[in-house]
C-alpha cells in the first residue's frame, strides 16, 4: 500500500472517504491526518469507533452511516479508501455501487481483502500440520471457525472481484497481491491455535509466533511486534499466489 501511493502519488488526492474507517488509526497510518478525509462505519465491529474517531482528528467528518447507504453527495470524493473491511460485509455488491455514487469521475476505489488461499491446506499452518496424519478434516474445521469468528463473508478470487467491480460501473480494474504463504502460515499458527485451547498450548510451545505476540502487552508493543515478526515475509507476491489482495479500480 504505502509503496503503490509512493510510485502513484496522485493517488493521495483528496477528497477522501474512508469506508469502514474504525477509529481511524490505520488511515493514519498511511494518510496522516487529511482535514479533507471522510470516514464512514455502522460500529458494527466496535460501538465507540465513530466517537474515538471524531476526538483524534484523523479526519475532517465522521459519520456512523451504514457503506451501502450514505448521505454523501454523489461525485464528491477522488479516493475511496477500505483497509480488510469489504470481506466482513455481505452483499458487498451495494457497498460498491455506492462507493461508485460518491466518487468523481476519473477517481479511484483502493481497498485490501485476504484471497482465498488464505485458508487454504498450503497457507493454513494447522491444516498442513494435521493434513499427513489424515486430519485434514480438523484442520478445516479450524479454518472454518477463525473464518467465522473474523466474520469473512466475502472472500473473492481477483477474478471476480474485477467482475463485481464492472458490475458496479468500475474499470481498470488492477489486483496486486501481498503477503506470502509463509506470512499466513507464521499468522496462523497462532491465530488458529486460539480457536480451539487444547491446541493453545501446544501452539505456544512449537511457535515463536505464538510465544511471542500470546503475551500480555500493550497494543503499540504488540503492533511492533507482528511487524518484526511478519514484515519480512510480507511483499509484492502474484495476485495468484498470495494470501491478501490490494484492489485498485477506477470511475470512468
Amino acid at each position: 500500500m504505502i509503496r503503490l501511493l509512493g510510485e502513484r502519488p496522485e493517488l493521495r488526492t483528496g477528497p477522501i472517504l474512508d469506508v469502514g474507517c474504525g477509529d481511524g488509526e490505520a488511515f493514519e497510518s498511511i494518510f496522516g491526518p487529511r482535514p479533507d478525509a471522510c470516514g464512514v462505519d455502522a460500529c458494527v465491529t466496535y460501538a465507540d469507533d465513530v466517537a474515538r474517531a471524531r476526538t483524534t482528528g484523523r479526519y475532517g467528518e465522521v459519520r456512523a452511516e451504514d457503506a451501502s447507504r450514505t448521505t454523501f453527495e454523489a461525485d464528491r470524493f477522488q479516493l475511496a479508501f477500505s483497509n480488510s473491511v469489504l470481506e466482513h460485509i455481505a452483499p458487498v455488491e451495494p457497498v460498491l455501487r455506492e462507493v461508485f455514487r460518491v466518487l468523481r469521475p476519473g477517481g479511484h476505489f483502493l481497498f485490501t481483502t485476504p484471497a482465498p488461499r488464505l485458508y487454504s491446506r498450503e497457507a493454513y499452518a494447522w491444516r498442513r500440520v494435521l493434513a499427513p496424519f489424515g486430519l485434514d478434516a480438523v484442520g478445516r474445521r479450524m479454518a472454518e471457525r477463525e473464518c467465522t469468528v473474523y466474520h469473512h463473508v466475502s472472500i473473492l478470487e481477483p477474478a471476480e472481484w474485477t467482475r463485481r467491480l464492472g458490475d458496479a460501473g468500475f474499470a481498470a480494474v488492477e489486483v496486486v497481491g501481498y503477503m506470502s504463504v509463509e506470512a499466513a502460515r507464521a499468522m496462523s499458527r497462532f491465530s488458529g491455535a486460539t480457536r480451539v485451547p487444547v491446541l493453545s498450548r501446544l501452539a505456544w510451545r512449537l511457535s515463536r509466533e505464538a510465544r511471542a505476540l500470546a503475551d500480555d502487552v500493550p497494543e503499540d508493543r504488540w503492533i511492533e511486534r507482528c511487524q518484526t515478526l511478519l514484515g519480512p515475509l510480507l511483499g509484492d507476491h502474484a495476485a495468484s499466489s498470495a494470501c491478501g489482495q490490494l484492489v485498485l479500480a477506477r470511475k470512468p
